[in-house]
C-alpha cells in the first residue's frame, strides 16, 4: 500500500443497503448528506464491519457533526482539539466518531493511521481536496481505511481533473493515471495546452456507480420562495478617491499585459490592488483605521431588510472583511441588538457557542460572520439574510462576497448591500449561500 493509498477499500455502498435513499436536502436538522454518511457508518458498526471513523471537516463544522451524530444515534463522539499530547489522547481513546478538521490532517495523518486506525474515513466538504497538489489534499490521501464516503456539493468546480482528485481518494483505479485520464478527457491545442472536453459521457459512466446525488431540480418543488434585492450605495468623497487611485494602478498593468506578459512581481501587484479596491466598496477603515467612510453601515441601518426590527426576525450578515463586521457590530451595539460573532479569530470551540446563541437565545438577534461560516452552517433562525457586497462583481459559486479580479460595470456604484429575505429553513438557506446543485455523496467501489 505505497504511501497509505487506500487501494484496497472495499464498497461501502453494498456493505450498507438501503444507503440510496437518503433523504433530499430540506430534511429535519443540518444539511441532507451528513445523515446518510452517518447512517451507514452505524450501520457498519452493527454489521461488525467498522469499531472506527474518522471524520474529517472543515473545523467551523465540527460542532454541527457533534450535533448530528448525537441526534440521530447513540454512537460515541468526540471532538479532536488542542496540541499534539491532547490530539494523540483523542487518537488513542478509539471513540466510534472522532472528528478531525483537515489543517489537523496536514500534521496528525501518519498519527491517525498507526494510533487510531480508521475502518471508515469520511471526508466532509470534500473539495479541499480537489486540487490534487496541495499539501491538504496529500496528506488526506495517506490515510488508511477500508471504507470511505466522499461528502460535497461541488463535485467539479473549474476543471474536471478536480474530480480526478476526489475520485483518486475514493478508488484511484476506477480513472487510472492522471496522465491517461487527461488524454483521454481533455482536448488540447496545437501547444499542448488544454482547449476543451472530450468523452465526458463515458466519464460520466465510470463515475456513476460510486455516485449518489441529488439535483437542485430534483428538489425545486420543495423549496420556499426567495426575494433578492440590491440596494446601490454611493461611496463617499474619500472612498472615490482611494478607489480611483488604485483603479489607475490596475489600469496601467492592465495595459503592460496587453503588450508583454505580466512579471511575477507584477501579477502580484496586480492582485493586491484588485483586492484593496473590493476592501475600499465596503469601508475605508480595512485599510486606514483611522479613516471610517461606511455608508453601507447608514443604508443597513435604514433599509427594512437590514437590521431586525420585529422581535421574531433575524439576520445573517456576512463580509469578507473583519473590520467590516467590526463596524456592523459597533451599529449592534448602538440599536443594543444582540449579536453572535463567527470570524476567524474565534476559537474553533467557542464558534460552536455563538451559532448556538444565535438559534436560541431570542436575544441574539445578528449573525455577524465572515467566510469562516460560509460553508455548511445550520442556521434555521434566520428568517432574513443580509451580506455587504461589492456591487459589479462576480459572484463565486462557494461566498458571498465577489471574485477577486472582477472588473466594475460602467454606470454603476460600485459599492451596495444584498439582501435577500428567506423563510426560516435550511433548505432555502443553503440554496441561497452556495447557488449550486444539491450535495453529492460518493461512496467506495468495490475492490477488485
Amino acid at each position: 500500500m505505497k504511501h497509505g493509498c487506500p487501494c484496497s477499500r472495499t464498497s461501502a455502498k453494498h456493505a450498507a443497503p438501503g444507503f440510496h435513499r437518503a433523504r433530499p436536502a430540506g430534511g429535519r436538522n443540518g444539511p441532507w448528506q451528513n445523515d446518510p454518511a452517518i447512517a451507514a457508518c452505524a450501520l457498519l458498526r452493527r454489521l461488525g464491519k467498522a469499531k472506527r471513523v474518522l471524520v474529517v471537516t472543515p473545523a467551523s463544522l465540527k460542532g454541527e457533526w457533534e450535533e448530528q451524530i448525537r441526534q440521530f444515534t447513540d454512537l460515541p463522539v468526540r471532538l479532536v482539539y488542542g496540541g499534539i499530547v491532547a490530539r494523540r489522547a483523542a487518537y488513542d481513546s478509539g471513540v466510534f466518531f472522532t472528528v478531525v478538521n483537515y489543517e489537523q490532517m496536514i500534521h496528525d495523518g501518519m498519527e491517525v493511521n498507526s494510533r487510531f486506525k480508521p475502518d471508515v474515513v469520511v471526508l466532509d466538504e470534500a473539495q479541499r481536496i480537489k486540487n490534487w497538489g496541495t499539501k491538504t489534499a496529500q496528506a488526506v490521501k495517506r490515510l488508511q481505511s477500508r471504507y470511505a464516503f466522499v461528502l460535497t456539493g461541488t463535485p467539479i468546480e473549474n476543471r474536471i481533473d478536480e474530480l480526478y482528485s476526489l475520485m483518486d481518494f475514493l478508488e484511484p483505479r476506477t480513472l487510472g493515471s492522471l496522465f491517461s485520464f487527461n488524454r483521454e478527457y481533455y482536448q488540447f491545442d496545437e501547444r499542448g495546452r488544454p482547449s476543451g472536453y472530450q468523452n465526458l459521457d463515458k466519464l460520466n459512466e465510470r463515475v456513476a456507480p460510486y455516485m449518489m446525488r441529488r439535483r437542485k431540480s430534483d428538489v425545486e418543488t420543495e423549496l420556499p420562495d426567495r426575494t433578492d434585492r440590491q440596494h446601490f450605495v454611493k461611496l463617499t468623497p474619500k472612498q472615490q478617491q482611494v478607489y480611483d487611485d488604485n483603479a489607475d494602478i490596475v489600469a496601467r498593468l492592465a495595459n503592460t499585459a496587453k503588450r508583454r506578459p505580466l512579471t511575477q512581481k507584477e501579477q502580484e501587484r496586480l492582485m493586491i490592488h484588485l483586492a484593496m479596491m473590493r476592501m475600499i466598496c465596503d469601508t475605508t477603515y480595512i485599510l486606514d483605521p483611522k479613516v471610517r467612510d461606511c455608508p453601507k453601515l447608514v443604508e443597513l441601518e435604514k433599509d427594512p431588510g437590514g437590521m431586525p426590527r420585529e422581535r421574531r426576525v433575524k439576520v445573517i450578515i456576512f463580509s469578507e472583511w473583519e473590520r467590516m463586521l467590526q463596524l456592523v457590530r459597533e451599529l449592534c451595539e448602538r440599536l443594543d441588538l444582540g449579536y453572535a460573532w463567527h470570524t476567524g479569530s474565534v476559537p474553533q470551540q467557542r464558534r460552536r457557542a455563538e451559532i448556538n446563541a444565535f438559534k436560541s437565545d431570542p436575544q441574539c438577534r445578528v449573525f455577524l460572520s465572515t467566510d469562516s461560516g460560509s460553508t455548511g452552517l445550520n442556521l434555521q433562525s434566520a428568517s432574513w439574510s443580509s451580506t455587504a457586497i461589492c456591487r459589479g462583481t462576480r459572484q463565486s459559486s462557494n461566498n458571498a462576497s465577489p471574485a477577486p479580479g472582477a472588473s466594475i460595470r460602467p454606470g454603476l456604484s460600485p459599492s451596495s448591500i444584498s439582501s435577500r429575505k428567506t423563510p426560516s429553513s435550511t433548505a432555502c438557506w443553503k440554496r441561497w449561500r452556495t447557488n449550486r446543485p444539491w450535495p453529492m455523496v460518493c461512496s467506495t467501489g468495490a475492490a477488485t
